[in-house]
């Protein structure tokens, strides 16, 4: 009995190599990056939005050194 073998790494089976690939892996990897950059801005934006709300120490009203007037026309 003989054993025939038959490699499936042939010439006729591998796709032709793109000349391209590395750049569109760095492109690919450069978009990845970018969405990740903007995503984590607005994540970090919404969060200290939400934070600052409510804090009395950034309301210069609250504060006895800004002298601000009230607004006169809100008087009449």
């Amino acid at each position: 009995m003989s054993v025939v073998r038959t490699s499936s790494h042939t010439s006729a089976n591998r796709p032709a190599k793109d000349p391209n690939a590395g750049v569109k892996r760095f492109t690919f990897i450069l978009l990845l990056i970018f969405i990740g950059f903007i995503t984590v801005i607005i994540i970090f934006t919404r969060l200290g939005k939400s934070v600052t709300d409510d804090d009395p120490l950034l309301d210069p009203m609250a504060n006895p050194h800004i002298r601000v007037q009230e607004d006169l026309m809100n008087d009449k």
